[in-house]
């Protein structure tokens, strides 16, 4: 993973626009067709992040995915979910 200081335009419904700095992690290598065997193998290369967001994919598998998952807290959010990192 790579990044840099970026500026971080958030659209808040009620709110207007917010900017806010913030590091954005640039992923490289991921492919959304990997099977569950190469998703869990780059997620414990990225060292175990703090937070695991999976927002993507049938509600049980990602339940079933989530319980493999290691060393991280695991979130599922639902549109428009507001998560404090």
């Amino acid at each position: 993973m790579d990044g840099g200081k970026e500026a971080l335009n958030l659209d808040l419904p009620g709110a207007g626009w917010c900017t806010q700095w913030t590091r954005i992690p640039i992923v490289g290598g991921f492919s959304a067709h990997a099977d569950q065997a190469q998703l869990l193998a780059w997620h414990k290369k990225t060292g175990n992040p703090k937070h695991t967001f999976l927002v993507h994919g049938d509600e049980k598998a990602m339940k079933h995915f989530a319980g493999l998952l290691e060393n991280t807290q695991i979130a599922m959010p639902i549109n428009s979910e507001h998560f404090e990192l």
